[in-house]
């Protein structure tokens, strides 16, 4: 059983074992993605999550990350650079219109 849940800079769904965000409500433009919330590991982000954040410049992933959603960076254009943990599946369009973004895989 999924519950929708949100704190400060995100709303997210906890499952029995994992948690998965599904929107960044929070205002900074150098985002920090916490290995864990409530104390289970965030292993996936969902389609959309960051969408048309043009102002975000950094984000930090998570070394449990194990997916991203289709569009869940779409047109985030100040995005400069981006890690992604090795073994992490990107869904389509992840980084749809992020033009100056380098996209860096196979991190921690």
């Amino acid at each position: 059983m999924e519950e929708l849940m949100k704190n400060d800079n995100y709303e997210y769904n906890v499952t029995e074992s994992s948690v998965t965000i599904t929107k960044y409500i929070g205002t900074s433009t150098e985002v920090v993605i916490p290995d864990t919330i409530e104390g289970f590991p965030v292993i996936s982000i969902a389609d959309c999550a960051f969408e048309g954040l043009s102002e975000l410049t950094s984000v930090t992933l998570p070394s449990c990350l194990r997916e991203i959603g289709s569009n869940a960076f779409n047109g985030c254009l100040g995005l400069v650079e981006i890690t992604i943990p090795s073994g992490t599946m990107v869904g389509n369009y992840a980084f749809y219109g992020c033009t100056n973004t380098k996209i860096h895989k196979g991190g921690k």
